[in-house]
């Protein structure tokens, strides 16, 4: 047992607690491949789904033959330079070609042609009809959209050749059925030709008989109202009454500029009249030869005044008389402008005359020209009536014509350039390129699948999981073991075998107490209820006790307690009692089958858990405890539900975590870590409980290491 501790150690010593499992790393494909194997029921289940039906399926189809005809379809040229007029011109190819492919499929002509094959008879299209099927019930039937869906009618591009193609797994039938078709498609052409070029010409006949009453009409109106207005020559009228409107418009304007000129003129003089200079200063004062030789005289008589008044004095008989002069020239100045101003005057008054008589003739003029209009509008009106309905008399009757002469020609030319021969080889399906896209197809959904369900699990499931989610290394990975009757929990032993060698290594993991007298307390806590947390603790508590450690496994589940029981003890005294001082001394510490390895109950079920371990009393008994202990491994509540386990974890300078395998959520395992570091937790690790190694080895295979079971197995 020495040689075990040394060991112990020395792998202690060697490795640090956050490498104390290496978890390898593998290939994506390596991964995946353990991940099909996991889930190879789910992926067979797919595979089968999918693959035998669908492969089924494609093997039991029946082969497909293909006939096909062409046909030449296009319009009669000789007909079409008949008819062709500067209204309709030239249909396009590319139009007429899809018509004639939509004529082919038409309902009329397709139950025709499956009445002609009987289509209802052959064992891919059997329908219970009678021996003679009516166009009613082939409808009714769904023939005729079976038989389109059978059915290509394709146009070759720059030609006016469609090719008809039909399929079927009868080639007999594949003939017979693109023939019928093209049979009954010529024909009904030819028919509805026929027909329409009755219908039309009794309808152009019935037209023309109309047109030609509507054309004797419009022209008995034109002559009566040529008779009652004098409408022959309305446009020569017109062209002199117009012609005579523009004349007098002229004038006017010439007459409203002259008249607006003389009313300045006048408007002026009016305005200077009593200001002598400024009426001197005008344009027909200056220019006025009259008032400017007054003028002159006038401004030599005022000189010579002035002159003779400073030599002879004012008294002077040639100064008097030179002043009557004065006056008298002054006199005729004043009345030689009186007459221009009146001149003025008169000539603006003679402007107003004109200008008010050629507005109004230019009135009547307009008044004239207006009525003229509407003569001319009226008569101009049932000239283009009789026009109108002399060409459409014409038209009808040029088409009536016509149509006597092209009844019995065709308007499409329909000839049949390959009919259908009887198919050699079937052209599908492809049975063996589309198996294997079923089963590539399969192989692929069987795949996918699983990874996929495996993306979205956020369970906890391996080591990689651990260190990849929760950023803890990984302590170890105990195995789930079979359950066997009378076995309450599968405790630890000296065989080798991975359950054990698991336990050992989480021993080796863990420190080993610093100080020889003082125990190391050790807090085994887990997420969630049900995760295998005692009995990692009871396990545990074994291992270090089979290596010679005086161990104590206390449990501290206060609300459900378990460790009693897998001792057969009773829970009372215990925990409890101690905290609350209801018993003597450490009598609650009891002895177990396996040598150096003591428990410490629950005692009673406590609703006061939390305040019972926060309590000095629980400090207090740690103390005392320490002393008879090298370890003290904590058996604690999960840490969701409830605080206990940090409580704990805060006393406790070690603390392990379990996971369930593929139980725990990472989220919830998270969560709880995040609680426990936030109560200053030192967690030494992860263990992964409950490793379905029996099951799954092939999926947890890159975890296991057998050298340390051998080594265990050959020191025991």
């Amino acid at each position: 047992m020495a040689d075990e501790l040394a060991v112990l150690r020395d792998v202690r010593l060697n490795r640090d607690p956050e490498d104390a499992e290496h978890v390898p790393s593998e290939p994506i494909l390596h991964t995946s491949f353990r991940v099909l194997r996991r889930r190879k029921w789910l992926a067979f289940s797919i595979l089968l789904v999918f693959v035998v039906p669908a492969g089924a399926f494609v093997v039991r189809r029946p082969p497909i033959y293909q006939s096909t005809a062409r046909l030449l379809v296009e319009p009669n040229d000789e007909m079409t330079s008949v008819m062709k007029t500067p209204a309709n011109g030239e249909r396009p190819t590319d139009d007429f070609l899809q018509t004639q492919q939509q004529l082919f499929r038409s309902r009329p002509i397709v139950v025709k042609a499956i009445q002609d094959v009987r289509l209802w008879d052959s064992p891919e299209f059997k329908t219970p009809l009678g021996v003679s099927a009516t166009e009613e019930e082939i409808s009714r039937s769904g023939l005729v959209d079976r038989f389109l869906s059978h059915l290509v009618v394709s146009a070759v591009q720059g030609t006016h050749l469609l090719n008809v193609t039909f399929e079927a797994s009868d080639p007999t039938l594949a003939k017979h059925a693109v023939n019928a078709l093209m049979a009954n498609f010529k024909n009904e052409q030819t028919v509805s030709h026929g027909r329409d070029s009755t219908d039309v010409m009794d309808w152009i006949n019935d037209r023309l008989s109309e047109q030609r009453a509507h054309l004797s009409a419009s022209e008995a109106a034109l002559q009566a109202y040529i008779a009652s207005h004098d409408a022959v020559s309305v446009e020569d009228r017109q062209n002199i009454v117009v012609q005579k409107l523009s004349e007098l418009n002229t004038a006017l304007t010439r007459a409203k500029t002259d008249r607006m000129s003389k009313q300045a003129l006048y408007e002026q003089l009016q305005a200077v009249r009593d200001n002598k200079m400024a009426l001197d200063s005008l344009p027909i004062v200056l220019t006025n030869p009259v008032l400017q030789q007054l003028r002159g005289q006038f401004a030599e008589l005022q000189q010579k005044e002035l002159r003779m008044s400073q030599e002879l004095g004012d008294r002077h008989p040639d100064l008097i008389k030179l002043r009557s002069e004065v006056d008298l020239t002054a006199k005729r100045l004043d009345a030689e402008l009186a007459k221009v101003t009146e001149a003025v005057k008169n000539d603006f008054a003679a402007a107003q005359a004109i200008e008010a008589n050629l507005t109004s003739a230019l009135d009547a003029q307009k008044r004239e020209v207006v009525n003229l209009n509407q003569k001319s509008l009226d008569y101009g009106a049932l000239q283009r009536q009789v026009a109108t309905d002399r060409q459409i008399y014409d038209r009808l009757l040029t088409e009536s014509q016509t149509r006597g002469v092209t009844a019995k020609t065709d308007e499409h030319t329909i000839r049949v350039v390959e009919a259908a021969e009887l198919p050699l080889a079937p052209v599908g399906p492809h049975n063996t390129r589309d198996l294997l896209l079923v089963i590539a197809a399969g192989l692929l959904l069987a795949i996918g699948a699983p990874l996929t369900l495996e993306s979205l699990d956020h369970r906890v499931k391996t080591p990689a999981d651990i260190e990849r989610h929760l950023h803890l290394p990984c302590l170890a990975m105990v195995p789930q073991l079979p359950k066997h009757e009378g076995v309450k929990q599968p405790v630890m032993t000296n065989v080798a075998s991975g359950y054990n060698e698991a336990f050992r290594r989480i021993r080796a993991a863990i420190a080993t107490p610093s100080r020889p007298h003082i125990a190391s307390r050790l807090l085994v806590t887990s997420a969630a209820p049900n995760e295998g947390k005692s009995l990692v603790a009871l396990n545990l508590a074994i291992a270090l006790a089979k290596a010679g450690q005086r161990v104590l496994l206390l449990d501290a589940d206060l609300r459900r307690p378990t460790v009693h029981h897998n001792f057969d003890l009773d829970a009372s005294p215990g925990l409890t009692n101690l905290l609350r001082r209801d018993t003597e001394g450490l009598t609650a510490i009891r002895g177990t089958s396996i040598a150096n390895l003591f428990v410490l109950t629950s005692g009673p079920e406590d609703s006061d858990a939390a305040e019972l371990l926060s309590s000095p009393n629980f400090q207090a008994l740690m103390g005392v405890l320490e002393a008879r202990f090298n370890w003290i491994v904590f058996d604690s509540p999960p840490i969701g539900p409830v605080a206990d386990a940090c409580i704990i974890a805060r006393l406790v300078p070690q603390t392990v975590f379990v996971v369930a395998a593929d139980s725990t959520t990472v989220a919830a395992a998270s969560t709880a870590i995040d609680q426990l570091k936030a109560a200053e937790a030192k967690i030494l690790g992860v263990v992964l409980n409950r490793a379905d190694l029996e099951h799954s080895a092939y999926y947890y295979w890159p975890y296991q290491q057998s050298q340390y079971s051998q080594y265990y197995a050959a020191q025991s």
